[in-house]
């Protein structure tokens, strides 16, 4: 938002405050844009408006973002570290999913490792589905990929993904772009 004077009535300018409070306060409760632009539109839509037709999801961002702008840093920074609350939470409980043991099961049988024995005629063979259960690595993987996601979300939130991007001309014949190297570091 510019520095430019606010021409609406005093009227107008608590409304349109108070609206900004509630969708900060719903976006805070993670209520989605679209259901926000709903209960928006049921309660502030003017005369002469459907309170029926919701806001639109991006006006409701658009507004989002406006508010958050505006309000003092400290509410942002309280804000950020409900965030950073809720990605840790997120994160604990990706980590007992990657703690916990996922046995393998194949066609509703728990899989498991064959006991090898001596069969009846003196040679070595193996009892299927008799030994420890197999382990099955799909949570495991997903949980550290989302865990990785968390972490990227963490380092966004917190304005600790600044790319350094150098470029190099080395006479007008070779142009190289380095992204996420510090040219300094190199020499």
């Amino acid at each position: 938002m510019g520095q430019s004077k606010d021409t609406r009535d005093p009227e107008e300018q608590i409304r349109a405050a108070e609206m900004d409070a509630e969708i900060i306060a719903l976006r805070r409760q993670r209520v989605p844009y679209v259901e926000i632009g709903r209960q928006m539109a049921l309660k502030y839509r003017g005369p002469g408006e459907d309170p029926e037709q919701p806001y639109p999801k991006q006006y409701m961002h658009e507004r989002y973002k406006a508010a958050l702008a505006a309000i003092p840093a400290r509410e942002v920074n309280a804000h950020r570290e409900e965030l950073n609350q809720l990605l840790d939470e997120a994160i604990d409980r990706t980590n007992e999913v990657l703690r916990a043991r996922h046995p393998l099961v194949s066609n509703g049988r728990v899989m498991r490792i064959g006991e090898p024995f001596i069969n009846e005629n003196g040679e070595p063979d193996i009892a299927e589905g008799h030994g420890e259960p197999l382990e099955d690595a799909g949570p495991i993987l997903a949980a550290v990929t989302e865990i990785r996601k968390l972490v990227g979300e963490i380092r966004v939130l917190n304005g600790l993904t600044i790319p350094v991007k150098q470029e190099l001309d080395l006479g007008g014949h070779v142009n190289y772009t380095i992204t996420g190297v510090d040219m300094d570091q190199l020499t």
